[in-house]
Parts: structure tokens; C-alpha cells; sequence
């Protein structure tokens, strides 16, 4: 990596500044989502730890040359309802 110029790999942080505000968005919006007072949900301990995790998935993906994926958004419905307590709660 040290014969690579430096210009390429500034031209490399556009793309991954793109990816992680991306990346970020989409989870604040799918935890949004999944976190509605209809779900009657709660937080487990390692709640905020999925964040770290799709943080070192990416960063893996970019060091090995794979395009990063993380398609949590169209599925955090779906996924929230089966643990969801639909009516009234005591």
C-alpha cells in the first residue's frame, strides 16, 4: 500500500465518507423504525452494538476489496413484528 499515491487514496475517502454517513442514516432510521410504541419493545444490553459490527463488516469489505453491504432497512418491520406484543401490555 505505500506505492499507492496519495492522491488515489484521498480520492478513496470521498467514496467512503459517502458509504458511512450512508451507513449511519440507514441505521438510525431502521432503529427508528423498529423502536414505535406499537412494537412494546426493549432495548436488550447489546442493543448499540450492531453499529459497531456493520462499522468492522465495512471497514473488512474495504480492506479486502468487496463492495460493502448492509440492507437493514427495507427488513426492520418485518423482523420487529414477530418479537412484537400486539394489544394491550400489563
Amino acid at each position: 500500500m505505500g506505492q499507492v499515491p496519495g492522491v488515489y487514496i484521498a480520492g478513496a475517502l470521498v467514496p467512503a465518507l459517502v458509504i458511512t454517513i450512508l451507513f449511519y442514516f440507514d441505521h438510525s432510521v431502521s432503529s427508528q423504525l423498529a423502536q414505535t410504541a406499537d412494537f412494546h419493545l426493549r432495548k436488550p444490553s447489546a442493543y448499540n452494538w450492531d453499529l459497531l459490527l456493520v462499522g468492522f463488516t465495512t471497514f473488512a469489505c474495504g480492506i479486502i476489496g468487496i463492495p460493502p453491504v448492509n440492507g437493514v432497512l427495507p427488513q426492520v418491520v418485518s423482523h420487529a413484528l414477530p418479537f412484537a406484543l400486539i394489544g394491550p401490555v400489563a
